[in-house]
């Protein structure tokens, strides 16, 4: 072996895959993440890695440092996290926050993954084509906003975001959501608004947690029974899209108190919304004439608020 490659096997005791950017041993013929080929080794003096970073014991900040030079800014310490500005909160030495606005991303630095307390992370205006794969190796991720970019698929491999509660993807290119989300079952906000969804799949009903849904500006048709399933909703907002009736299955949403409908092709409500006792406010404005079934008049005297 040459003196470089001693050097090199010496002082590196990991390298990462050029594939999914999992720190792997220099020996390794597989990664263990995503099982793509690796080199059994990189010479010293051809490698662009920086020897001190792929050392053992490198610190969450020193992974910062390598996103801040992908991404050739700097990112700020700061008391919270937003979607509008670049900055990275912390907690005991651990990153818990990150967000990167505004960025022209095409793809997330993949050493995003090596931040293992990540908590909440903000991607929106992007240009991000497919769902990073780095993400789905963050199972601690609670906040994840990916919103405003051309996003078309999501992978299936969303189901590993175990501790999940707030998904934002608004204002991208989905055309259909994966049957796996439905494992989501710490999922209490789902924001969907302006895509180009069409339905949604069965699984949705089995997010246990979900408080918020928000599929507005989209391209249904029928309203997905998927959605009845929900007993936990209290916010559902379905406007803007060209839906000409509801099942009777939506008097099942014991928990909803906002329901907006506005802006569809409805004609009439099923009786069943009657069954909404904890309904507060319904939005009916931008359909055809809709008669309101006596059922629905009577959560009106006990304070519905309803706009026509």
């Amino acid at each position: 072996m040459k003196r470089s490659e001693e050097f090199y096997h010496r002082k590196i005791k990991k390298i990462p895959c050029p594939h999914c950017g999992k720190l792997c041993s220099p020996q390794t013929k597989n990664c263990p993440i995503c099982g793509e080929p690796l080199e059994a080794f990189f010479k010293a003096s051809d490698t662009k890695i920086d020897l001190n970073f792929v050392r053992e014991g490198f610190e969450e900040k020193d992974y910062l440092k390598s996103i801040e030079s992908e991404l050739g800014k700097k990112i700020p310490l700061v008391n919270k996290i937003n979607h509008k500005s670049l900055g990275y909160k912390e907690d005991n030495g651990h990153i818990i926050g990150l967000a990167l606005p505004n960025c022209s991303l095409k793809a997330v630095p993949n050493f995003i993954q090596e931040l293992k307390s990540l908590k909440a992370l903000f991607l929106n205006d992007n240009q991000l084509t497919t769902f990073p794969k780095a993400i789905g190796l963050i199972p601690s991720l609670e906040i994840l906003r990916l919103d405003r970019n051309k996003l078309a698929t999501l992978p299936n491999y969303i189901e590993s975001l175990d501790f999940l509660k707030i998904l934002g993807l608004n204002h991208n290119k989905l055309t259909y959501l994966p049957e796996s989300i439905g494992s989501l079952r710490s999922l209490e906000s789902l924001l969907l608004r302006r895509n180009m969804l069409k339905i949604l799949p069965n699984s949705v009903g089995f997010l246990s947690s979900l408080r918020k849904l928000d599929i507005r500006l989209n391209q249904f048709t029928k309203f997905p029974k998927s959605i009845c399933l929900l007993s936990t909703l209290k916010e559902l907002n379905v406007s803007s899209n060209s839906i000409f009736n509801l099942p009777n299955c939506i008097g099942t949403l014991s928990s909803l108190e906002y329901l907006n409908l506005s802006n569809n092709k409805l004609k009439s409500i099923p009786k069943s919304m009657g069954d909404l006792k904890s309904l507060k406010e319904l939005n009916l404005k931008a359909n055809y004439w809709v008669i309101l079934p006596d059922s629905v008049k009577k959560l009106k005297k006990n304070g519905l608020k309803i706009h026509k």
